[in-house]
This record gives structure tokens, sequence and C-alpha cells, in this order.
């Protein structure tokens, strides 16, 4: 009887091993990778709006109508646009500052791969300059 607590015991503490590990493990996605994913979520929110925005400022820009609601319509567009520029821009820098983190943590632990959260940021960051 003693023999089988022996290795329940030590069945018990290798699980136990286990889970610390895992949980180490697991720490770095939560820490680093979800932020970045709700970086680039933001982003390409940011960016989709600014597309409709950029039809909406084209379209007041063709109106021949109203000239004065045309004009009005299309600075609203067009500030609106620039305003969630300049949020891409600042959400840009956050995701390289996460990617930063990945990388410190990648030097720490050899869990992960560094290259490619760095290429899907520099991928975004090619895609908003091309707008």
């Amino acid at each position: 009887m003693k023999r089988s607590g022996l290795v329940i015991f030590l069945w018990v503490l290798l699980g136990a091993v286990s889970l610390i590990r895992i949980a180490i493990t697991h720490k770095g996605i939560e820490d680093i990778d979800l932020p970045l994913i709700e970086i680039l979520t933001q982003i390409e929110t940011n960016q989709l709006e600014q597309s409709i925005l950029l039809e909406h400022a084209i379209r007041y820009a063709q109106e021949g109508d109203n000239v004065d609601l045309a004009r009005i319509n299309f600075i609203k567009s067009d500030s609106a646009f620039r305003y969630l520029a300049k949020a891409v821009d600042e959400d840009l820098l956050s995701a390289d500052e996460q990617v930063s983190l990945y990388e410190d943590y990648q030097s720490k632990s050899s869990s992960y791969d560094v290259k490619e959260p760095s290429l899907v940021v520099e991928e975004v960051r090619n895609r908003s300059y091309q707008l």
C-alpha cells in the first residue's frame, strides 16, 4: 500500500510540475500575443473606417449640386480620415512595442518564433502607407 501511495504522490508531483511549465509558457501568450492581436484588430478597423471616409470624401468632392454642403461634408470626412490615420500610426508604434516585448521574451524562452509578429506588423505598416 505504501508503494502505490508513493506512485500516486509522484504522479501528482509530476502533474503539478507540468502545469507550472504550461502556465509559464502561456504567460507569454497572454501578456504579448493577445495585446498584439488587439492592436492589429484596431488597426484593421481604423483602416476600414478610413476607406469608407475616403469614399465619402471623393463622393462629396464630385457633388456639384450643393457646393457649400458638399464642401462641409468633404472637410468633415477629410478630418475624420486624418484623425484615424494618426490613430493607425499610434497603433503601429504600440504594435512595435509589443513586438519588442515579444523579442525580449523570446531571448528568455525558446518557445516562440520572433519573426512572425514582426512580419505581421511590417505588412500592416506597408498596407497603411499604400492608402
